[in-house]
């Protein structure tokens, strides 16, 4: 969720860039995660093979916490402070350690459809990411790539794996 809202506003990975993204709520989350998929195809079919292998596996692994239950955001949310009273929530977390992604399904309700794809492939793409670098650490690179993804905007395989490709 926080991919797309970063390219849009030009925060987090996206200081410098602003992407377009096309918010209608009406397209299905599976037609906007596959049209997502055909744009990562034409820049690197080998990749976006990969990434869907790894969304397939991150769905079935999707758990819906308990009612009275929230999520603990990641701690590169960068959320520094807040209102007394107030406390951050997080919309999923994935563990490897317990190997399943939890959800709160009362915020996914509340998004719109191309947040909750993006919510997906991000979770693929930094499962994916993480498996072949042992040393990635936080998200920033991974809501890159997605809000990217999900953009208006051509990219090419460069551009993508920027991040990833310096560590």
């Amino acid at each position: 969720m926080i991919d797309l809202w970063e390219a849009e506003n030009g925060y987090g990975p996206f200081v410098n860039h602003r992407l377009s993204i096309p918010y209608d709520n009406e397209t299905p989350k599976e037609v906007l995660i596959e049209r997502a998929f055909l744009k990562l195809e034409k820049v690197s079919p080998q990749l976006a093979k990969r990434i869907r292998e790894f969304h397939q596996y991150v769905i079935k692994r999707m758990i819906p916490i308990k009612d009275g239950e929230y999520v603990i955001p990641p701690d590169d949310t960068d959320i520094r402070f807040l209102p007394i009273g107030c406390r951050p929530l997080g919309f999923g977390a994935y563990s490897d350690r317990a190997d399943n992604l939890v959800y709160d399904p009362k915020i996914m309700a509340g998004v719109p459809m191309i947040d909750r794809a993006a919510f997906e492939v991000h979770e693929a793409v930094y499962k994916y990411f993480r498996s072949i670098r042992k040393n990635s650490q936080g998200s920033w690179d991974s809501r890159r790539f997605v809000g990217l993804m999900f953009s208006t905007e051509p990219f090419t395989l460069n551009e993508l794996i920027k991040g990833f490709a310096k560590k």
